[in-house]
């Protein structure tokens, strides 16, 4: 066999072992990924997600593989030692965070759980990150063009690491971080942790809990205290505290009528009741439900 061939034979097959490891990976991921939900919808974790759009939805929405993560640093103070790369940038978290930072990236990228074909964020966009995590949305909001991002993380150690990520956007006053839970009133709450701190699954409930004392705010006294003459993008995901968030921003609602992502799957109710609130507030709302999430606009008919 001539020299040329036996390297097109080589060439070939080293790209079909190349395709085959790709999609191999993305299949493991997607099943992984489909599994994982089939295990918190019969934990009772997506009590408000009905069982048939779970299923519709496992079955029409992709998940490519999300990596590991590789850290850039790994040399920050606690509680946030690493600092992990992602597909949309770098973020300060603990040190087995990248996994965790990777899926949420693909989700809002892939899936599109915060935005969907009319309820965007717009060029010079004042918006509320309520429940901000590790700054993933935050950072997206920023990307996709928005004046400031006023970012909600009662977490202390969430916290901790949101500032650390985020010290030049908030020097630049792109970003305000409010250590705070959103609430319907100003105060403190006790918030119970999950078993890992950073893994978003805290909750903040009125007389629950044992592990963390925080302060409560009200979006309407924020935006008021602030001068604040617009807002124009609320996305919450609080786990189940969105009710109480809501109540606190009924004037923010009325006054400019923010497009709004809220999600929907911590509570059965919260399918209709967060609908109820936000009409309640400001009638002129559009409800465009997709899955675990309810949409707010209004002039639909004009975005279409």
């Amino acid at each position: 066999m001539k020299r040329g061939r036996v390297g097109t034979v080589v060439l070939s097959t080293a790209l079909l072992l190349i395709a085959a490891s790709v999609t191999l990976s993305w299949v493991s991921a997607s099943v992984r990924w489909r599994a994982e939900a089939l295990g918190m919808m019969l934990r009772g974790d997506l009590t408000g997600l009905p069982w048939s759009e779970f299923w519709t939805e496992v079955a029409t929405f992709p998940i490519r593989n999300a990596p590991a993560g590789s850290p850039l640093r790994q040399d920050g103070p606690s509680p946030c030692p690493v600092l992990w790369e992602t597909p949309i940038g770098a973020f300060w978290g603990g040190s087995s965070d990248g996994k965790l930072l990777n899926s949420i990236v693909l989700e809002q990228i892939d899936r599109k759980v915060y935005v969907n074909s009319v309820v965007q964020i717009a060029e010079g966009d004042v918006v509320f990150d309520v429940g901000s995590h590790l700054g993933t949305f935050t950072r997206l909001a920023l990307m996709a063009g928005a004046r400031q991002v006023v970012a909600f993380e009662p977490e202390p150690k969430l916290g901790a690491c949101f500032l650390r990520t985020f010290h030049d956007e908030i020097r630049q006053g792109r970003v305000i971080f409010v250590a705070a839970a959103a609430w319907h009133s100003p105060g403190v709450l006790t918030f119970s942790r999950g078993p890992n701190s950073n893994s978003g699954a805290g909750q903040v409930s009125a007389g629950e809990g044992d592990d963390v004392v925080v302060e409560t705010v009200r979006i309407d006294d924020v935006v008021a205290e602030a001068g604040y003459e617009r807002v124009d993008f609320i996305k919450m995901d609080i786990e189940g505290a969105e009710r109480h968030a809501l109540r606190g921003a009924s004037r923010t609602l009325e006054r400019f009528s923010p497009k709004m992502a809220l999600c929907t799957y911590h509570d059965p109710v919260d399918r209709t009741l967060l609908a109820e609130i936000a009409l309640a507030a400001q009638p002129g709302y559009t409800v465009i439900r997709r899955y675990h999430q309810a949409y707010f606009l209004t002039g639909f008919a004009n975005a279409r």
